[in-house]
């Protein structure tokens, strides 16, 4: 339910085999077999730094398969650590702004079945994918973080100054407020119509926009009552980067009022959370989220 990006699932959708190991390429330490191409000045990339960069990918025959040189913009995303031994994010670790590279990766870790992710028929078992990339730009995490930031509250603002949104609000408002009437419950306001409550006060960390914050949640519908979700369902904590836009704006808001170890409610009125959009079998459109929270950790 939450609108998370992540690199394997670009990887795996957008890409796909290599061309034979030529001269010159050297082996990580955990197999990842690369060639540089240019070496610019300046530091490469860290983990948690949003990188952006233009990429081709062959087949074992040196068919071209994706031509990302061609795209209007380059790929972006977040720099993390490999999800394999071999991984092409250790790879791009070893990059810095200007720096091309050739990255050869086996189908067969990319596309482990064992673990679920299904090798595609049209990729030969055994064979090599061969990534070129070059780098356009890395921006440092916290400056990256800072423009998301940015970006997510101008869009909020602006979504929420619209004549429907502002007319859906004041629907949801009617609503909580008898909602709170019939249950005796006396929240707490915060921006855009947003209510919590909190049950244990946390002790620790304060969140602020920016950080990664990690917690356990259980989401039901106001009207009905229904758990439509929980991290425990999962059977793990969710942690997302507070007030990036990743998750629906009622948590961007509402976790940002907490210290670690709160334990909370959050009435999310539907402007804050899917608005008129369905979200998946449970969740219609204009429905009011109340979601219990547990702040475990942020950094």
């Amino acid at each position: 339910m939450f609108k998370k990006i992540a690199f394997n699932t670009l990887i795996a959708g957008a890409l796909i085999t290599f061309f034979g190991c030529g001269d010159g390429y050297k082996t990580t330490d955990d197999g990842l077999q690369y060639k540089i191409h240019t070496d610019a000045e300046g530091a490469p990339g860290q983990i948690g730094d949003m990188v952006s960069l233009r990429m081709k990918v062959y087949n074992a025959k040196d068919s071209l398969l994706e031509d990302g040189f061609t795209y209007p913009t380059p790929i972006e995303f977040v720099l993390q650590k490999a999800t394999f031994k071999g991984g092409i994010e250790e790879g791009l670790l070893l990059l810095s702004k200007g720096d091309s590279a050739t990255f050869k990766v086996p189908v067969d870790s990319m596309f482990n079945e064992a673990k679920g992710r299904e090798r595609p028929k049209f990729l030969e078992k055994g064979s090599l994918m061969s990534f070129i990339i070059k780098i356009v730009d890395v921006v440092p995490n916290k400056e990256f973080k800072k423009k998301r930031i940015d970006f997510a509250k101008t869009q909020l603002n602006r979504v929420m100054q619209m004549p429907s949104a502002v007319k859906q609000g004041l629907t949801d408002d009617k609503i909580l407020q008898e909602y709170f009437t019939k249950n005796k419950i006396t929240p707490l306001k915060s921006d855009f119509g947003l209510y919590y409550t909190i049950e244990t006060p946390g002790t620790g960390k304060q969140v602020v926009a920016g950080d990664s914050t990690t917690l356990h949640y259980a989401g039901t519908l106001l009207v009905t009552g229904k758990e439509f979700d929980s991290s425990k369902k999962h059977g793990k904590p969710f942690t997302f980067n507070v007030g990036l836009g990743e998750v629906i704006p009622g948590w961007d808001l509402g976790i940002a009022l907490f210290k670690v170890g709160t334990k909370a409610k959050l009435y999310i009125p539907s402007t804050l959370a899917y608005g008129d959009k369905q979200a998946g079998p449970d969740i219609t459109p204009n429905s009011i989220l109340i979601f219990d929270v547990e702040v475990l950790k942020s950094k």
